[in-house]
């Protein structure tokens, strides 16, 4: 850097007004900057306040060897930033990580975890109980910090602990099978389900998890999503769909016009989720709703429709956008309304392929077969 910005009398306070102004445009990359920045008279409060976006980012830097590193051990001032040092400065601090926001809290304790950290029922048993806490806080408005960072260990454990041996089981009775899944309860098996979806076996959903997680409900439906909180509902109602599992699901709602409330919401406010994935669940569960359920198909394809128009009332570009794509492709789903995806989207049709499309040059369909040999004795 030219020598003429150092001379600058006002150089430190130009460094601190850039860093802050760095920290408002790229929070996630924050922390970087700070091993640069580490005198900045802005640090401690930039570790405290980037700290809790990204906890993971904290608690990886707590145990750098470096300048920031000392420096965010040496905060004590903050309750936060100390609990998270501490578990940095752990051998398996990771293992508590997902219950941070409750460790700050005071709601759950160091011994209650190391009770159950070793046990896969217990610690799963944790998460699950800790996800639903901070699902039902989320609805009033108040984000747990780490929360993803909970999700995502909860997912990590649905798959390795219990998923991956029952799809692995598959060859073996139900009894033998699905033997881990039987101390669970209704929840624990939704988000062993939800969480592991494109992963979970389609038997060991449909003759595993979802039948006994429904048995252990008593066949409520509209009760289970109510004690969830709706966590991941539209993910779920996606999952059920492709797996048709949904019509029954519903068929278990006190009455019909709660899960048609629950189908509604499912279509509401596409505009206001973060990406597309609640966008794409809707999409991806309509084809089997249109051949299963022609009832709600036909209500959730009005729902779309009503929900493009307040867009284009409001001039929300992006609810635009989604209900138009959802609208075209839903239609598309009915070969009488000759709707050309290719033509209104740009896309190829998404609920058939056309014969064309399998042949060669000269209109054949070629097929291969392979074939395994085992060698037996």
């Amino acid at each position: 850097m030219p020598r003429i910005f150092e001379e600058n009398p006002n150089y430190s306070e130009l460094k601190d007004l850039l860093i802050l102004k760095y920290a408002a445009l790229y929070p996630n990359k924050t922390f970087y900057q700070l091993t640069k920045y580490t005198n900045s008279k802005h640090a401690d409060s930039l570790i405290k306040a980037i700290g809790r976006q990204y906890p993971e980012q904290l608690y990886s830097y707590a145990q750098a060897g470096n300048s920031l590193g000392y420096k965010i051990r040496s905060i004590k001032d903050d309750n936060f930033v100390k609990t998270v040092v501490g578990l940095s400065e752990m051998k398996s601090g990771q293992i508590y990580f997902p219950f941070l926001d409750n460790l700050v809290k005071g709601k759950i304790t160091m011994g209650e975890l190391d009770a159950a950290k070793d046990d896969r029922v217990k610690y799963y048993r944790l998460l699950v109980k800790t996800q639903m806490d901070y699902a039902r806080r989320a609805l009033s408005g108040d984000t747990a910090v780490g929360f993803t960072e909970l999700t995502n260990r909860l997912q990590k454990k649905a798959s390795d602990e219990f998923v991956n041996e029952i799809n692995a089981l598959h060859e073996a009775t139900n009894a033998v099978r699905f033997k881990c899944l039987q101390e669970l309860t209704p929840q624990e098996l939704y988000y062993l389900a939800v969480l592991t979806d494109g992963l979970i076996y389609t038997s060991s959903y449909t003759a595993g998890v979802y039948p006994l997680m429904m048995q252990k409900m008593n066949n409520r439906g509209d009760s289970l999503l109510m004690s969830l909180s709706f966590d991941h509902y539209r993910k779920f109602i996606r999952q059920a769909a492709g797996y048709n599992t949904l019509k029954n699901f519903f068929g278990t709602f006190k009455s019909k016009d709660d899960a048609t409330a629950v189908m509604t919401a499912f279509v509401n406010g596409l505009e206001k989720s973060k990406g597309l994935e609640d966008g794409v669940d809707v999409a991806d569960s309509y084809a089997s709703l249109y051949e299963t359920l022609p009832d709600l198909a036909k209500q959730m394809l009005g729902n779309i429709k009503t929900n493009y128009q307040r867009n284009t009332t409001t001039r929300n570009k992006r609810g635009i956008a989604i209900y138009n794509i959802l609208d075209k492709l839903f239609l598309s789903a009915d070969p009488t309304r000759n709707i050309n995806l290719t033509k209104e989207l740009g896309i190829p049709p998404v609920y058939s392929v056309a014969f064309d499309n399998f042949t060669n040059e000269k209109g054949e369909i070629i097929t291969q077969m392979f074939f395994m040999a085992m060698k037996t004795g």
